[in-house]
């Protein structure tokens, strides 16, 4: 619809703008999560360390500026949700703390893992802060507010690409106050959002389009499929979206989705080798053996999979609200009316999207590709348990530990597909369809509108009440 096409942009970009600034100053320096280490694998690309250092079993990271740790150090006491800890001191500390060019080795193992392009508006920060001989708060906010506008351009460009029936359910992402505060933070997940967003985008597009127009358009899927890629390299359970062109092509363009596999799977893999691959550690955590939990799991994969079910029954609600947004170190919850409304909003908005389409070219293949999605979709649910049960977990234990609502985002938006797949069809609409979909199209702007509405005097008012 017209009304979707000019107007889901520019209530995005315009949102982001407005919530992004309340994210970025008044969330207190290194208040998102694992934002310290961040930071530091943002210095180090800043400086040409495309690739971190392993220098032990388990230590690896990367040679900085020692003023990185010592701005860190200022703030490492004010993770609490007390928000008297955040001293005007410790602000006033580190606003005259200088950039110093002696370097020293600091260890950021959990971050030193993930691709340059992750990194790519916090780097652009940190660059113009040099370049402006900025204090190192000023390259922190800089950081920050690179991120929000590299991001915040991907995600705006990703709303341009889209269907209607899928950019709906990705704005609705996208302005979720989690996804909103890593945007705005220097964490590489802002990033993966907004390129998952455009690869999703890319895909939705696809489908939309005439059968023999797809037949000339197959470098859309190539296109898809390289950014897919880039999600992947940031964390491995995402490897497999890259199985999602063969369920947006026909056979009669099954080379394009090959192709877009193969040009993902090769990201991916050079990353794997090159980049996370040398600098991968065992982490310090008791009872975490990463070798010894694998060949666990492969020898007991009825009890893994107990184990990963376990783990859902007893912590899907705390995960479903950690996806909605639970800021800070993940204690700063938001107000309890507030994720009533975002469940209610996310379901109305996610019927509602199929009757932009639906019931126009609604058919058995379609139906078969929307099952392969959900099947896909479902491994990497599974993939990010099992990760986190090898890497996170004690040998053989009952439940999985480190899961995070926030990992689960990109599966949402994946989960956005939904409608354009079963919509795949050249017949037009009909005058009583036409209605219908103008009906929904009206109905999601106004929820879509109230929700942004209410999204962004909520995380001023969290924010605030939390910290200030």
């Amino acid at each position: 619809m017209l009304m979707q096409r000019r107007f889901l942009p520019f209530l995005y970009a315009a949102y982001m703008f407005v919530a992004g600034l309340f994210c970025i100053i008044l969330t207190p320096p290194f208040q998102v999560a694992d934002e310290p280490a961040h930071f530091m694998r943002t210095f180090q690309i800043a400086g040409g360390g495309l690739v971190g250092v392993k220098r032990s079993s388990s230590e690896s990271g990367g040679v900085l500026p020692v003023s990185v740790r010592q701005l860190i150090n200022i703030f490492q006491d004010s993770g609490g949700t007390d928000k008297t800890q955040i001293m005007a001191g410790k602000i006033a500390a580190s606003m005259v703390l200088p950039f110093n060019k002696t370097t020293e080795f600091a260890g950021f193992p959990n971050s030193v893992l993930y691709p340059p392009v992750s990194y790519t508006g916090a780097v652009a920060g940190v660059l113009v802060g040099k370049k402006l001989h900025s204090s190192m708060l000023g390259m922190f906010y800089l950081a920050r507010a690179g991120n929000l506008l590299v991001n915040t351009a991907v995600g705006t460009l990703a709303l341009c690409i889209a269907q209607d029936c899928t950019a709906v359910l990705l704005l609705l992402i996208l302005a979720l106050p989690m996804s909103v505060s890593l945007t705005a933070s220097c964490s590489q997940d802002g990033m993966v959002l907004a390129l998952m967003a455009l690869a999703v985008a890319l895909l939705s597009y696809f489908c939309g389009l005439s059968a023999q127009a797809r037949l000339c358009q197959g470098k859309i899927l190539i296109i898809a499929g390289l950014v897919s890629g880039c999600v992947a390299a940031a964390k491995m359970p995402y490897a497999l979206f890259l199985c999602l062109p063969f369920l947006c092509a026909g056979h009669k363009n099954f080379l394009s989705a090959l192709l877009a596999s193969l040009t993902g799977f090769i990201v991916f893999a050079l990353w794997a080798l090159f980049g996370s691959g040398p600098v991968i550690i065992n982490f310090q955590v008791p009872g975490v053996m990463a070798a010894d939990q694998m060949i666990f799991v492969l020898h007991h994969i009825p009890f893994t999979l107990h184990v990963v079910l376990h783990t859902v029954h007893v912590r899907w609600w705390i995960m479903l609200r950690e996806s909605v947004g639970v800021l800070g170190w993940l204690n700063v919850l938001l107000p309890v009316g507030f994720y009533t409304l975002a469940y209610w909003v996310s379901g109305i908005v996610f019927v509602l999207s199929f009757f932009l389409r639906w019931p126009v070219g609604l058919s058995r293949s379609g139906l078969a590709r929307s099952l392969g999605l959900l099947v896909v979709l479902a491994m990497v649910c599974l993939g990010i348990f099992v990760a986190l049960y090898v890497t996170w977990t004690a040998v053989q234990a009952p439940m999985v530990q480190g899961v995070q609502g926030r990992y689960f985002l990109p599966v949402l938006m994946a989960l956005s597909l939904l409608p354009a797949l079963l919509s795949m069809s050249d017949k037009p609409f009909t005058r009583y369809e036409y209605n219908i979909s103008f009906l929904s199209d009206v109905l999601i702007n106004i929820t879509v509108i109230v929700f942004i509405c209410a999204s962004c005097i909520t995380l001023y008012k969290t924010l605030i009440a939390q910290y200030w």
